[in-house]
């Protein structure tokens, strides 16, 4: 079976394939922000402005050409675009610097695109 590029984060089809594994399992199951040079890709591809960046790693995004600001001091009155760890979609760690009305507001929404499998994308327009 070939799953390759998403091997960490691959997930069969009785799972929800994996688009929705997500939903299932999160942590080192699927992210270890491995999918940091495929959002550098998407910014470059789709000319996106710098990202409010939210990612389960420690490496600094810009290493690997991701330009990015950290999601916790993001305001939501503001437009912007959010690219964010599915690890932290989730909710999973207490390490989460971002507003749980935020979390909530992403979880209902559907991503725009998605760098790999663990980093989706959002378009964030104020209510």
């Amino acid at each position: 079976m070939r799953n390759a590029p998403d091997s960490l984060a691959y997930f069969n089809f009785l799972a929800g394939g994996t688009e929705n594994g997500c939903r299932l399992l999160s942590d080192s199951n699927v992210d270890w922000g491995q999918d940091l040079p495929e959002l550098a890709q998407l910014q470059q591809e789709r000319s996106l402005p710098i990202v409010w960046l939210s990612y389960f790693g420690l490496v600094d995004p810009a290493l690997y050409g991701v330009r990015s600001r950290p999601l916790g001091a993001f305001d939501p009155d503001e437009d912007g675009v959010i690219a964010i760890s599915v690890h932290h979609l989730n909710g999973i760690t207490p390490f989460t610097r971002v507003d749980p009305g935020i979390l909530d507001r992403l979880r209902e929404s559907e991503p725009f695109a998605r760098a790999g499998a663990s980093i989706h994308l959002y378009e964030w327009n104020p209510r």
